[in-house]
């Protein structure tokens, strides 16, 4: 990177766009009506959102969001977690719980979603086959 104005940021991408996919950990087929990725690079570092929403999915285990962007970073305490809102109210969180939050995976091109509530440290959020509407933003290094 330079400062003479001939290459000030390298890698630099703004309102890029991608595909993101909800499934579970064992894969099965989801049925979306919306799918909406965006992401700004700067350099090694990215900010992500997505908009996935949709009327059932057979895939079974963790829910896990693929397809981002980039690969996560591998770094010690790299792990990163960003706001995520469940926004339809016939998505069944774990017993328990009442909050989420986003985590990217580290040295992949996924995230999960991980729940908390009363009583209980933390859940993976699982997959069903019924309505789902979840938004999230989060960042992370490349």
């Amino acid at each position: 990177m330079t400062f003479d104005g001939s290459n000030f940021i390298n890698n630099y991408v703004y309102n890029g766009t991608y595909t993101p996919q909800l499934d579970g950990a064992v894969s099965g087929t989801t049925t979306y009506s919306a799918q909406f990725g965006f992401y700004t690079r700067i350099g090694g570092f990215v900010f992500v959102q997505y908009n996935v929403v949709g009327s059932g999915a057979t895939g079974t285990g963790n829910a896990i969001l693929k397809n981002l962007p980039f690969t996560v970073k591998a770094q010690t305490g790299g792990s990163t977690v960003g706001a995520i809102v469940i926004s339809d109210s016939t998505t069944p969180m774990p017993t328990l719980t009442s909050s989420a939050v986003v985590q990217a995976l580290q040295n992949t091109a996924t995230a999960q979603i991980i729940c908390y509530g009363n009583g209980i440290s933390q859940a993976a959020q699982q997959m069903a086959n019924a309505n789902f509407a979840f938004n999230a933003a989060f960042s992370h290094m490349i």
